[in-house]
């Protein structure tokens, strides 16, 4: 199913015109005409694009505590070095180390999963921001189902690439080693990284985390986190 498919239009504006923020629940029944499922891949859509975003609430009666709302455009990885994204590598360490009952890394999450694990050293603010930082980067996506009122978020694969650049302005190589979704990320994150002016060529990117010593022609050698 692709997003031209989806009713993400009528989903949007749902929550535009919402008064406050509309838990699954109350999204579904704003839209009772539309196939549920749809409403949820739609709504997966939106989140993805931050057309629409998400709050975590604890103290919510609903059974995923997430009320969704009108997002805000995507303003580039601001967090690369925060708070944040320290908080979004301790999600992905404490995520695979959890096992799905089956001997195999769990494939999603729920927020309640998150504060009731790492609530004692995150606050729900932070925790937030992380996942939608993780969104961002592709390395999450969101998942409901209509029928039981479940969202959570899963984890996909792919989640650490290497880019190599050159500076022959400077004779200088760098190697970004860039936590990303997929390929298209990472090198996003690096153009928009303080390193990432126009005198900067994009040599190559590789899944993983690759280790150079230096670059044939270049005096210089930096080795950068994203």
């Amino acid at each position: 199913m692709t997003p031209s498919d989806l009713p993400v239009d009528a989903v949007a504006q749902a929550l535009k015109m919402a008064p406050a923020a509309l838990s699954l629940d109350e999204l579904l029944a704003a839209l009772p005409d539309l196939n549920g499922y749809k409403v949820c891949e739609a709504l997966r859509e939106l989140v993805k694009t931050r057309v629409a975003d998400f709050d975590y609430r604890p103290e919510a009666s609903t059974l995923s505590k997430l009320v969704f709302q009108p997002g805000k455009a995507f303003a580039g990885y601001a967090w690369a070095h925060s708070p944040v994204s320290d908080a979004l590598n301790l999600i992905l360490l404490h995520v695979s180390q959890q096992s799905d009952g089956r001997g195999d890394p769990m494939g999603s999450f729920t927020m309640d999963y998150l504060h009731q694990k790492l609530g004692t050293k995150l606050s729900d603010e932070v925790l937030t921001q992380a996942v939608r930082a993780g969104l961002d980067e592709r390395i999450f996506a969101l998942f409901s189902n209509p029928t039981n009122k479940y969202v959570a978020f899963s984890q996909l694969e792919r989640h650490q690439f290497t880019v190599v650049g050159t500076d022959d302005k400077v004779h200088q190589a760098l190697c970004f080693h860039v936590r990303a979704g997929n390929a298209d990320v990472a090198i996003d994150k690096v153009r928009q990284s303080a390193f990432g002016n126009e005198e900067l060529a994009l040599q190559g990117v590789t899944t993983g985390t690759v280790r150079f010593a230096a670059v044939a022609g270049h005096a210089s050698f930096m080795e950068v986190v994203l």
